[in-house]
């Protein structure tokens, strides 16, 4: 008796435990739909583009791998990727030739990642899309590592305090997965800008000293 009834407890936590993963593998399927598709859109009009369609997810993995390939990257987990994020922000070590190399490989997929649209869909607009109304584990990550970068685009991408909370809320089986490990890539790839692109100096220099008309209060 005590043994069909273990047989019986193992059997349905088998079952719950099946229809749990599939239900994961649906959401992380919608999540990566909804930012595919946020990138083409953004690639433009596809009909007289020169740009063929691509997906995001096996694109960050092939700046992932050019990152661990130059050794700016030690390896693929948290500790490393927050500790590039600290070298980015260091005034002694240079990446420059790894930012022009990232760049060459955006451009050849004509992915503008500093498009606020592209940003806005990946950080912010899929996550919460997919998640809101999901109570499982990896809806309810995706919705916490959404509402998290979210607040990034407000108070700044290379945040420290948000970057770690950013990985705190992702175990190291869960950042395995590159859907996870995506949105830190693109990161990086935006504080690499932030650092290296004169344009962004250009704008950040146009800001000081600007004032702003004010319309009389009536």
């Amino acid at each position: 008796m005590y043994l069909k009834k273990t047989s019986i407890s193992l059997l349905i936590f088998i079952v719950f435990s099946f229809c749990q993963s599939q239900n994961n593998n649906i959401i992380e399927e919608k999540l990566k739909e909804c930012v595919n598709e946020v990138v083409n859109v953004a690639n433009g009009d596809l009909e007289s583009s020169d740009k063929n369609p691509f997906d995001f997810y096996d694109f960050v993995l092939e700046i992932e791998q050019k990152m661990l390939g130059s050794k700016m990257l030690k390896e693929s987990n948290k500790h490393s990727y927050l500790n590039l994020f600290r070298s980015i922000q260091s005034e002694t070590i240079d990446f420059n030739k790894e930012y022009t190399d990232i760049i060459n490989m955006t451009e050849d997929k004509g992915f503008d990642f500093n498009l606020y649209y592209i940003n806005e869909g990946i950080f912010n607009q899929c996550p919460y899309k997919v998640s809101v109304d999901t109570k499982d584990n990896q809806g309810k990550l995706i919705y916490r590592q959404g509402s998290i970068l979210n607040r990034m685009m407000e108070q700044g991408y290379d945040n420290e305090v948000l970057l770690s909370d950013l990985m705190e809320v992702t175990n190291e089986k869960e950042f395995d997965k590159i859907i996870y490990r995506a949105p830190i890539i693109l990161l990086v790839m935006i504080n690499l800008d932030n650092k290296y692109n004169p344009a962004v100096k250009e704008r950040e220099e146009l800001k000081k000293g600007r004032t702003f008309l004010r319309k009389d209060k009536r």
